[in-house]
């Protein structure tokens, strides 16, 4: 082969890379271009409601964690502990005052609701999540309905 025919094959040969190159850095960008247009679609749906208007903003919530409670369960045949430490979310700072004040009688409460429980009433997801209601519900009784939700940052059965 004639140096001639050998420069032509390299030159073709570069040329060929570089047009790989270059429909792979479109390629690319036309992925991203999507990306984004896809992630600023979903942005703005979510940002505003049915109406076209921005959404609210969410009330801010403030947290109380209460100390940690260890309790005996109600089961008969065999002698069975709760630890819970459990966090209270709140929106009015009037009420993380209260949370202080009537602490007392929060924890009373809370420590009767716990000690009622058998294992059986404990053993799932669905019955946590009932008695987590039902907690709520004894803690807005003693405090007005300030409490937004109450989460379990421990929840150990022995």
């Amino acid at each position: 082969m004639s140096q001639k025919g050998k420069e032509e094959t390299e030159a073709n040969g570069k040329i060929f890379t570089l047009k790989r190159i270059v429909l792979g850095v479109l390629l690319l960008a036309f992925i991203f271009a999507a990306m984004a247009a896809q992630t600023y679609y979903i942005t703005s749906r979510q940002n505003s409601n049915s109406d076209g208007k921005p959404s609210k903003v969410t009330e801010e919530l403030m947290k109380y964690e209460l100390e940690p409670f260890t309790v005996n369960l109600h089961d008969l045949n065999f002698r069975r502990f709760l630890r819970a430490t459990i966090t209270v979310e709140y929106t009015s700072k009037d009420t993380g005052k209260e949370l202080e004040e009537k602490g007392h009688r929060i924890r009373d409460q809370i420590i009767t609701i716990l000690q009622s429980k058998d294992i059986a009433s404990l053993n799932n997801s669905d019955k946590v999540a009932t008695l987590r209601e039902e907690l709520t519900s004894a803690i807005n009784s003693l405090l007005n309905n300030d409490i937004k939700g109450i989460y379990f940052q421990d929840f150990i059965i022995q």
